[in-house]
């Protein structure tokens, strides 16, 4: 993967906890990775999906695949949301091919932000701050 990534922020970091999406942006950009957010995105539907409104669930999560088609890679600061992506959306738009499509290509590039941070970024932590393998912080 490149240097660049998007930012999906969920509609509960949006609407409730801001910083937390301007402080994962931080740390992604001192560990050198370009931040892209895509202003159209929108809620996954997780919210409907939980209480077991499927259809509200699709009309909202709907966009999402869309708004997120040309990125490489997509950060998310929750683990539920990115779930949501990876578990439930092939369910919900099942019988929506070219939907799908566009789920199943998202499947690939989606992370949950402290995974993004291990398993790609190459983070480890040995006290203090979190650094990346032969990366030395601005």
């Amino acid at each position: 993967m490149g240097n660049r990534v998007s930012l999906f922020v969920t509609c509960i970091v949006d609407q409730l906890f801001p910083k937390v999406g301007m402080d994962m942006a931080d740390v992604l950009e001192r560990l050198g990775y370009q931040i892209d957010f895509p202003e159209r995105q929108t809620c996954c539907g997780q919210p409907a999906f939980n209480s077991g409104y499927r259809d509200e669930a699709r009309t909202v999560g709907a966009p999402l695949p869309c708004h997120l088609r040309i990125s490489e890679c997509i950060v998310v600061p929750s683990g539920s949301c990115t779930s949501m992506v990876t578990h439930h959306f092939a369910e919900l738009f099942q019988k929506e091919p070219e939907t799908l499509a566009r789920v199943h290509s998202l499947e690939k590039r989606i992370w949950e932000f402290s995974t993004f941070l291990t398993q790609v970024a190459g983070v480890e932590r040995r006290g203090g701050a979190p650094r990346r393998r032969g990366h030395v912080p601005r």
